[in-house]
This record gives C-alpha cells, sequence and structure tokens, in this order.
C-alpha cells in the first residue's frame, strides 16, 4: 500500500488578545470568510458574531463546535463557535470544566454558550491508518455517535462508561463525528480511540510425552490485515520466537515456551543381581512417577504467592485424605492472613466452596474422606455462577459468578477453614472457564509447563528442599511447617509373566519385560530382564573326632568338600580359614560355608564344639616327719578324692621308711569331665640319729665310781 500524505497550509492572522476582545482573521481553519471572532474562556462576550461552519470537519484534528439549543434543534440552529483540539482521543475535560460550557475553552471562538440546554460536536476527518477500538469513557448528558456519516452508537441517558462501542479500520479519508446533548448539570464529553495494532498470539498443544511434538498456531488481531507470519506449526519443545507483520508494516513478537517431561527412568531394579543361585527369590521393580503433598494436619501448609482471577476462572486439585473434616485451599490476603475467600473443604465428607460475597455450595450424601484420590474442580463463570466438579461429575452449583475479595495475594494448600491431613497433588488455576468436558476427559493429565490459560500448575514433582515452583512461570511457592512430598506413582504396568503390579517375584531363568504406561498414556521404554539361576552345591557335613576337649586340647574338624570352603564360629567368617580341615581350639557353634563356580553357597549345620576348663588342685603345705615315726596318712589334697603319688605313697600313705631326705608329693585329680591337675608339696624326713659307745678299760672291784659319757650324732 502506498500512503498519501497532504500537507494543508492554513496561514491564521490573529493579533494578540486577551480573552473577550477581538480579532480579525482572514481565513479561518474551518474554511469562513473575514469576520469578527471572539475568544473567551470566561463565557462572557462582547460581540454576537460567530465563527466557523460547523459542516466542516477538522483535517486531523477535532473542530468543536457548540450551539445553544438542545431537543429536535441540536446541531442546527443558533450555533454559537468551535474549538479546536489535536489530540487523537478528544476529552473536554481537558478544555473546560464539568458543569461549564464550550465556550470556557481557552481557545474559544465565537458567541458565548449557556452552561445548560446546549449541544457540541466533535467532528474530525483523517487517521493515521490503522484498526482502532473506540470507547466513550463518559458524556453528559444524551451522546451519538457517528462514522463516515452512519450512527454507529448512542445512549440516551447521562455520564457512564462505554468501552469498545466499536472497532474498525481508519484511514486518512474516514470522518467521526461525536455528539453531546446536555439539558442542566454537567456537560462533558470524552471520546477514546486506542489504535489496535497488530498482536501475535500463540496457541500450543500439550506434548504429554517425551519427545512429542506441539501444534503451535500462530494467529494475529488489530493492525491492518492480512498479516503475514501467522499459521499453523509442528515443533518439538523449545523456546521460539514469531513475527507477525501486518499489511502496513506493524509488527509483532510472541515468544512460544514449549516444555515436555523429562526422559522417564526406565531401569528395572532388582534386589539381587540378576545372576542368582537357586533356592533365590529375585524381585524386579518396574521405575515409578509421580510425587505428591503429604499434610498432617494442625499446622503445615504450602503457602504460594500469587493472585487468583475473581471470576471467569478454573480451579483443580487432586486430594486423598480419611477426615471428613478438613480444609483443603483457600486464597488469602498472606500467608493465613485474616480476609480469606474461596474456601474449598470437607465437612462430614461432602465437598463445600465458599465465595465471598457470600455464596456457599456443597454436595449432598457423598463421603469423599474415604482414603481415595479424587480430583476437585471449581469453575466461576461470569453471568452463570460457581460449580463444583467432583471426578469429573458435577456435584454443586450456585448462582454467585464472581468474587468481591480482589486484594488476594496468596493461595494457601493445606488450610481453609480447617486444616488438612492427607495427600494433595496436581493443583492447577487456570484464567479461562473449563467446560466440564474438558474437566471430565484431562482429571488425570499430569501437565508439563503450561497450557493456554494455565496460569498456575504445581505437581510437587521438582522439589528443592522446601521450595517448589509453577511449572508456568517458574514461581516459587513454599513448604511450611512440616510439609512434605512423598513418592505418589501414577504409572501403570503390565510385565510379560501377566502381572499388573509395579513389583514382581521370580525363581527362575526367565527373560522379563514389563510395559510401563505413564498417567498421560506414555510408553516408558523400559529393556528386558534377563535372569540366570545357577544351581547351588549339596550342602556340606562336618565330621569329628571329639565335641569335646579339656583345655588346652582341640577338636579336628573335616568339612565334605575338599573345595570351597569357609569355616564360620557362631554365625561369623573365621578369616583365612578355608581348607577341608579346621582345628577347634574354643568352645564354639561350628559349620562350614561351601561356594562352588557359580558363586552360589551352602552352609552346613552347626556343629557344638565345647572346651572344658581343668580343676585347680592343692596338695596342701609341705610336710615335715621322723624316720622313725609311723606311717602319715596324706590329706588336705583339694578338691578332695585325688590321687597322691610319690617315692614312700601307697594308697594315700607316706612311708618314712623310705629314709632321711626331701620327697616330693603329688596330687592328683580329674573332674567328671575327665580335664584333670595335679600339685606338689614337700615331705621332709628326719634321720634316726648315730649312737656310739666306748670300749671299757679292765675295772677292779672296788674301784672308784666314774661317769659315763654317750656320744650320739
Amino acid at each position: 500500500m502506498i500512503r498519501k500524505c497532504y500537507l494543508v497550509s492554513v496561514m491564521l492572522m490573529v493579533s494578540t488578545l486577551s480573552r473577550g476582545q477581538h480579532a480579525n482573521v482572514q481565513n479561518s481553519v474551518v474554511g469562513v470568510g473575514t469576520g469578527t471572532l471572539i475568544r473567551n474562556g470566561s463565557g462572557t462576550v462582547n460581540t454576537l458574531d460567530t465563527v466557523g461552519d460547523p459542516s466542516i470537519f477538522g483535517m486531523n484534528a477535532w473542530n468543536v463546535y457548540a450551539w445553544n439549543s438542545t431537543g429536535l434543534d441540536s446541531w442546527n440552529v443558533n450555533y454559537a463557535g468551535y474549538y479546536v483540539d489535536t489530540a487523537l482521543s478528544m476529552n473536554t475535560l481537558a478544555y473546560w470544566n464539568d458543569g461549564q460550557s464550550p465556550s470556557y475553552a481557552p481557545d474559544y471562538m465565537g458567541q458565548p454558550v449557556t452552561d445548560e440546554n446546549h449541544s457540541f460536536a466533535a467532528k474530525r476527518r483523517g487517521f493515521p491508518l490503522g484498526y482502532y477500538m473506540i470507547n466513550i469513557p463518559g458524556h453528559d448528558d444524551w451522546s451519538y455517535l457517528l462514522i463516515d456519516g452512519v450512527e454507529v452508537w448512542n445512549h440516551e441517558d447521562c455520564c457512564d462508561y462505554h468501552g469498545d462501542v466499536w472497532q474498525g479500520f481508519l484511514t486518512d479519508t474516514t470522518t467521526i463525528e461525536f455528539r453531546v446533548m446536555e439539558f442542566g448539570g454537567g456537560s462533558y464529553g470524552f471520546i477514546e480511540l486506542i489504535p489496535q495494532h497488530v498482536q501475535a498470539i500463540a496457541t500450543t498443544t500439550f506434548i504429554p510425552c517425551h519427545n512429542g511434538t506441539s501444534t503451535v498456531e500462530i494467529s494475529a488481531s488489530g493492525g491492518f490485515p492480512p498479516y503475514s507470519g501467522t499459521g499453523t506449526f509442528t515443533l518439538n519443545a523449545g523456546s521460539y520466537e514469531y513475527f507477525v507483520v501486518d499489511s502496513l508494516g506493524d509488527s509483532s513478537l510472541v515468544e512460544v515456551n514449549i516444555h515436555e517431561p523429562a526422559i522417564p527412568d526406565s531401569a528395572i531394579v532388582t534386589n539381587i543381581p540378576t545372576t542368582f543361585c537357586e533356592g533365590d527369590t529375585i524381585t524386579l521393580t518396574a521405575p515409578g512417577n509421580g510425587s505428591a503433598l503429604v499434610l498432617s494436619g494442625g499446622g503445615p501448609r504450602v503457602f504460594i504467592p500469587i493472585n487468583s482471577p475473581e471470576t471467569d476462572y478454573t480451579f483443580e486439585i487432586d486430594f486423598k485424605t480419611t477426615e471428613p473434616d478438613a480444609g483443603i485451599s483457600s486464597v488469602r490476603d498472606a500467608d493465613l492472613g485474616g480476609s480469606f475467600d474461596r474456601d474449598l473443604y470437607l465437612s462430614g465428607g461432602n465437598i463445600f466452596h465458599r465465595l465471598y460475597s457470600e455464596e456457599v455450595i456443597n454436595s449432598y450424601s457423598q463421603n469423599y474422606a474415604d482414603d481415595n484420590w479424587h480430583h476437585v474442580a471449581v469453575v466461576v463463570e461470569a453471568g452463570v455462577g460457581q460449580r463444583i466438579y467432583v471426578d469429573g461429575i458435577m456435584v454443586a452449583s450456585g448462582s454467585k459468578d464472581y468474587s468481591d475479595f480482589s486484594w488476594d495475594n496468596t493461595l494457601n494448600i493445606g488450610f481453609a477453614n480447617d486444616w488438612f491431613a492427607g495427600s494433595i497433588d496436581n493443583v492447577r488455576l487456570w484464567n479461562v472457564v473449563r467446560t466440564q468436558t474438558e474437566i471430565e476427559q484431562d482429571q488425570t493429565l499430569h501437565v508439563i509447563g503450561s497450557l493456554q490459560g494455565l496460569v498456575g500448575n504445581w505437581d510437587f514433582d521438582e522439589l528443592n528442599g522446601s521450595t517448589i515452583y509453577n511449572s508456568v512461570d517458574n514461581t516459587e511457592g513454599f513448604l511450611v511447617d512440616g510439609a512434605t512430598v512423598l513418592e505418589n506413582n501414577t504409572n501403570t504396568y503390565l510385565w510379560s509373566t501377566g502381572d499388573t503390579t509395579r513389583s514382581i517375584s521370580a525363581y527362575s531363568s526367565a527373560s522379563i519385560s514389563v510395559a510401563v504406561t505413564t498417567i498421560n498414556g506414555c510408553a516408558v521404554n523400559t529393556a528386558t530382564t534377563e535372569l540366570t539361576m545357577n544351581p547351588i552345591p549339596a550342602i556340606p557335613a562336618i565330621s569329628t573326632t571329639t565335641f569335646t576337649f579339656c583345655e588346652g586340647g582341640s577338636s579336628i574338624l573335616n568339612s565334605s568338600s575338599s573345595e570351597g570352603n569357609q569355616w564360620n564360629k557362631n554365625g561369623v567368617a573365621l578369616i583365612d580359614d578355608t581348607s577341608s580341615i579346621f582345628n577347634a581350639t574354643e568352645t564354639g557353634n561350628y559349620s562350614v560355608t561351601v561356594t562352588n563356580a557359580f558363586g552360589c553357597s551352602k552352609t552346613s549345620l552347626p556343629l557344638m564344639i565345647t572346651q572344658y576348663a581343668n580343676p585347680i588342685v592343692s596338695t596342701g603345705p609341705d610336710m615335715y616327719f621322723g624316720e622313725c615315726a609311723m606311717s602319715y596318712i596324706l590329706a588336705g589334697g583339694t578338691p578332695s578324692g585325688g590321687i597322691y603319688s610319690g617315692t614312700g605313697v601307697l594308697n594315700g600313705i607316706f612311708d618314712p621308711s623310705v629314709g632321711a631326705g626331701v620327697f616330693n608329693i603329688q596330687y592328683l585329680f580329674e573332674d567328671t569331665n575327665g580335664c584333670s591337675s595335679s600339685s606338689t608339696s614337700q615331705m621332709v624326713v628326719s634321720g634316726i640319729p648315730s649312737v656310739t659307745l666306748n670300749t671299757f678299760a679292765n675295772i677292779c672291784s672296788g674301784a672308784a665310781s666314774f661317769t659315763l659319757q654317750v656320744d650320739h650324732r
């Protein structure tokens, strides 16, 4: 399109005068000839001359004409004068006050206009080429809008706002006339022209599965069609930019962020190696997916800073509880703030929703506190009212269609009129009204990232300490006072064995596979698990020479296997004792474990080997005796019942006739276990004295007496 530009040159010769004075003009901008005009900002004039031709539209400006007439004569008789407004939108309050008249405008020219019972019309030809929306923000009293001579809107009443009264294209030749008829009281008029620049709009479809694609539709509104850059595209996850340009060159940029689920965990986990031994049980566990918020009541909750819509919205949440009276969620002016609204809660097992001010709706004869997962959707729709859907079925409705509480900034999960104890998952907030069909179809949907109209999505799968994230814009929410997140597995399973549980058990060699499907219907690529069962060795046996022995002795144990042995005492492996023969020197339960070439083992029955302690024996103190004494009965040995032995000892009696000297006497005692000890004492025997009598000399009868002396040693 070729734009044509025109330069209109008008020479206006006006002397500088104060308000209420006269001036002469050669040619006015409205095409009238020479005459007398008045510039009057006070409403008081000194002439009755009129200025301007009210049939002429201002070129790229508003000529605001005034008449001292109303009713059928408006805009026809008693023309008074005009002023010029060069703004794109015309607002009389920028030139004269409400309750005055057009002649109060600083640049007004013409006769005075009475404050009551007058009319005015703003006329303009020529607008920057484009698509516009027209609002009438205010008028007093009756008002009319004509475009290219055709009336497109009117309101024969006073003072209120009228938005979007017309939309369409304006060009450099378009004419607009905005008329106002004033009867009494205030007087004003406001016409607002808002260029509707081209705006690119992107809608995306949700990618439920990793490596999936999204259908992206780029459309446009506003501007001057046709548009370039629009269309439908198939895209992988990622970030994209699209430019849309209208036929005038006006452009708009739209950013498209397409999210997808992360690569799902595909590993099958086993409790023991996949090569196992005969008799073992191997457990195979398929991958799980998903976490849920767990609350214990009495304080734990989630605090999310967000302003929620007041109408035309949908709020969804999954919950599971056994508590019939529980607060699920509410919006507030702070975390647990004093002002609250949109309370969602259970009472007597039924679901309730309160919308300020003031309507409470609820289900009847239900028990949703049954320890099963339930999906709840609350819809508030302008002109319709509020509704509650549970598991896709509408269970309550009301007529209240908006909330009067607009200053909220917080969403509390786990508290409304009471605390919540149980599990919560998949909290979603939409700024659009979702239909019952959409709610029913998507109630089990696990949303990743964003969808059209989705402003909040919290699935509790991404956690950083006590912080959770809104997948739509990555803003933060917070787990408070002990709120936790635990696994809430939403996958389904079909094993090659026919089992449908997450974990199964196997007992033999096999090739086992499992088909895993996410809640969004996506297949998880798991590999087949090969199981190999190896044989086990025969149970070994132990032979021994003796089961008991005394202190200082031992028991020789023999394994029935010549190799692969590991000896154990009291169930604990004895390091380095791996031969087929083992010498047990202590009391204990001894076993042997035999391991074959496949690494499979069997352990013998335990064999109890007992070591007995030797008795503590004493013969008593050393003994002393004479050689010429009679026999000595040995006694005092402990414990009693032992046997004495040694030189000169027979049957427990010592015979001193063995002669003088020091003799060792041994005392031997054996207990009932056959364990013995001995002790030794000394017997000291004194010798028989040696006596010598000297030879006598011959003695005569009658000799004197003498003394005999014996020498003994």
